[in-house]
């Protein structure tokens, strides 16, 4: 991994605030409240639609659904949590047909099984994906789509990114909770992206599911990746 720093332990980077683990906390309870309104909405009597979008408390929601028996049954789960920074003089067309570019992709995508949407209280956005197994993953950032996204049009629309990759272990209907593996940090204030790795322990991991609140949080997330 050249050209990547590596972040030890729960130390931030002295010039980079975005990689405090004190926003890994944050976005963790962003991410455990959006699995629990996925556990609720289906465990719903019927068969959600394709795609749902509603408002709660204001702020936006948006579930697309894949494979509706898998994301139900399967007893592991792999998931994705983005989190980005977004600059606030930016126009958000491109973005936002770009979204919907990705969104189409999405239904021809085999083993991405939900991405859920959540807009934060402070305008930004955030994504939980779901998928079937890491090369479900692999596939979907492998996508030329996806790729020029990133590219091209993150460092435009964000600052900074922060992603998480891990599992969920006992799949979506059982009470078991989101253990975040990895986090990686992409910073696009400069002519380079400078990027950076966190790998967590299973006790780092387990260390956040200790201090959730029983509401869900008064944040919100981004429309991309």
């Amino acid at each position: 991994m050249s050209n990547v720093a590596v972040l030890a332990g729960a130390e931030p980077h002295p010039d980079r605030s975005f990689t405090d683990p004190q926003h890994t906390a944050l976005d963790y309870v962003t991410l455990a409240a959006a699995l629990a309104s996925l556990r609720r909405l289906l465990s719903l009597p019927g068969t959600l639609g394709a795609r749902q979008e509603w408002q709660e408390q204001g702020l936006y929601r948006r579930l697309i659904l894949g494979d509706y028996t898998a994301l139900r049954t399967l007893p592991r789960l792999v998931f994705v949590g983005f989190f980005g920074q977004r600059r606030r003089n930016v126009t958000v067309a491109r973005i936002n047909l770009l979204d919907e570019d990705l969104l189409a992709e999405l239904a021809q995508q085999p083993g991405v099984l939900a991405y859920y949407t959540l807009e934060l209280a402070d305008s930004d956005y955030g994504n939980l994906v779901l998928f079937d197994s890491e090369e479900a993953k692999r596939h979907w950032s492998s996508s030329q789509l996806h790729i020029d996204a990133v590219r091209e049009l993150a460092p435009a629309y964000y600052s900074s990114v922060r992603i998480h990759n891990g599992t969920l272990p006992g799949g979506l209907l059982s009470d078991t909770p989101l253990l975040i593996e990895r986090t990686k940090y992409y910073d696009y204030d400069q002519p380079q992206p400078w990027r950076a790795v966190r790998e967590l322990t299973k006790a780092d991991a387990a260390a956040y599911t200790e201090h959730l609140p029983t509401a869900g949080p008064d944040r919100s997330m981004p429309l991309l990746l």
